[in-house]
């Protein structure tokens, strides 16, 4: 631009470029937001039963001492843990993919003034000062996910492992080392998939 008068930000390709490029990655930081809340509110509606059920199991009221009922609030108890790491599970997915578009949109745009230097100095970085900050995979919002996926699991592990080890007792431990080498061949299978 020769005059700073004739300047009009709307004809302008890289501000408008900018611009785009800002507003899709608001959009993904809304997305990633939005599924924290959710994998926090989600996950604290999920543990407050299950917390109730071992702290106060035998203060169950005099109606609900019927051994049918019982057996009803075991095994909605029961389903609570996958539960969990399905809804975890999911969390971290999208917030890996808004992850991905986010990286995308901040690789377009370091392209784009590539291709024309001249406009690096009128244009601020998309992800801060110091470049790109969307490498740093230690943020919270990569470590929550997971570490919400293990503690499930842990307490799926923890509240089926009684009933497991006494179906492994009663009906033999060929099924147990049946089923227990079926799931790890599943879990290596994915695993050498994404190699």
């Amino acid at each position: 631009m020769s005059n700073e008068k004739d300047f009009d930000e709307f004809k302008d390709r890289f501000v408008s470029d900018w611009k785009r490029a800002r507003l899709a990655i608001e959009h993904e930081d809304n997305l990633i937001h939005h599924r924290m809340t959710w994998l926090w509110t989600s996950s604290l509606a999920l543990f407050t039963p299950l917390v109730w059920s071992f702290t106060h199991y035998g203060e169950i009221p005099g109606q609900l001492q019927d051994p049918q009922v019982k057996e009803l609030i075991s095994a909605v108890l029961y389903l609570i843990p996958p539960i969990g790491i399905l809804l975890s599970v999911a969390v971290w997915g999208g917030i890996r993919a808004a992850q991905k578009q986010l990286r995308l949109i901040d690789d377009w745009w370091k392209k784009c003034l590539e291709n024309a230097p001249e406009e690096k100095a009128r244009h601020f970085a998309l992800t801060g000062l110091s470049g790109s900050s969307m490498g740093h995979d230690f943020a919270i919002r990569h470590i929550l996910p997971g570490a919400m996926t293990a503690i499930w699991s842990m307490l799926f592990i923890a509240y089926i492992w009684p009933r497991v080890a006494t179906f492994l007792a009663d009906k033999g431990w060929v099924v147990g080392i049946s089923v227990i080498s079926l799931i790890a061949g599943l879990l290596l299978g994915r695993l050498l998939r994404k190699l």
